[in-house]
């Protein structure tokens, strides 16, 4: 485990070195920005606070459906290690997803991306309660739940920029949160 955190650090070293941040008018705003300031803007920026508001109920929904998963295949199927298979099919779909949401979102649009992305997800959720102790089965499904979420991701993150351009438009001030 230390191994890796020394590799990440590493490479993470290796990429700031020889950085140079660009200078802009943007980076000029140099006005600490408070929390008080940022749920501010958070609840004056209507259309931002409503994909938090989505992404967060969608978040707590993906985490409960995971969670469930390890206790399906613990306590229904009766072999947790199995649990791993799942993970690994899950890597290989999250690379496959990534790297066909340029063209899908360029063929589809955003929009229509997610509405699938979700109705996928609803899809896996019915075949979960279909499957009984089938194990291809519940990998089929785990695959089908696990292959949206990247999608989703992404869409979302291409929303948000739209919508911090909205909330400067809107507010007249940009504001940047540092997570």
């Amino acid at each position: 485990m230390n191994d890796l955190r020394t590799v990440k650090i590493n490479y993470s070293f290796i990429i700031g070195v020889g950085t140079k941040e660009v200078s802009s008018r943007l980076r000029e705003n140099k006005e600490d920005t408070s929390f008080k300031r940022v749920l501010w803007f958070l609840a004056h920026n209507d259309q931002l606070m409503w994909l938090s508001f989505a992404y967060l109920l969608y978040g707590a929904g993906t985490y409960l459906t995971n969670t469930l998963m390890l206790y399906y295949f613990t306590y229904i199927l009766g072999d947790p290690s199995k649990f791993s298979w799942l993970g690994i099919i899950n890597i290989f779909i999250g690379l496959l997803s990534v790297s066909l949401f340029p063209s899908l979102a360029k063929k589809f649009h955003r929009r229509n991306v997610f509405i699938l992305s979700i109705s996928v997800m609803l899809l896996a959720l019915v075949v979960f309660m279909l499957v009984d102790k089938s194990l291809p089965l519940v990998l089929l499904a785990g695959a089908l739940f696990n292959l949206p979420q990247p999608l989703i991701f992404l869409v979302v993150l291409m929303t948000i920029t739209d919508i911090v351009e909205y909330g400067q438009l809107k507010l007249g001030h940009l504001t940047s949160l540092i997570v």
